[in-house]
């Protein structure tokens, strides 16, 4: 099995671009949500809650009402944020997440380490050989 360390270094290097570019979106997302008749108004974004707008009339509901229906909206605006969040990762990495390659299989990844370690004993040898070379030559002179 061949490993291409380009390619990897390649694809983490999209990874990170796009994973850079779906934060500043992220970062830059605002929703909000409003109650049903209008008297409340919520605003999400990636720090959380940004705000609460109660009209006037809002202020003449029950207490406990009123703490219900903020509770609502502000849920609402949370749930909002958190779909659109999760479209801008499935148009980022796709449904799935990460698209960026299929992990490789127990058989691939045992046959690349095996391929491994036989390339680092063979250069482990013939970097002996030359030293035991540049050894002899030394004790030469």
């Amino acid at each position: 099995m061949d490993f291409d360390f380009g390619a990897l270094a390649n694809g983490a290097q999209q990874y990170a671009t796009r994973s850079e570019e779906l934060r500043r979106r992220i970062d830059e997302l605002k929703t909000e949500a409003e109650s049903a008749d209008g008297r409340v108004k919520a605003q999400w974004t990636s720090a959380g809650l940004a705000g609460v707008v109660l009209d006037p009339r809002a202020l003449r509901m029950p207490a406990a009402e009123l703490g219900e229906r903020i509770t609502d909206t502000v849920r609402d605006a949370q749930r909002e944020f958190e779909r659109e969040v999760g479209e801008l990762t499935a148009e980022s990495f796709g449904p799935n997440g990460d698209q960026m390659a299929e992990p490789p299989s127990a058989e691939e990844a045992a046959a690349f380490v095996t391929d491994l370690h036989s390339t680092f004993e063979s250069t482990l040898h013939e970097t002996t050989a030359i030293i035991d070379s540049m050894r002899r030559a030394f004790q030469q002179r």
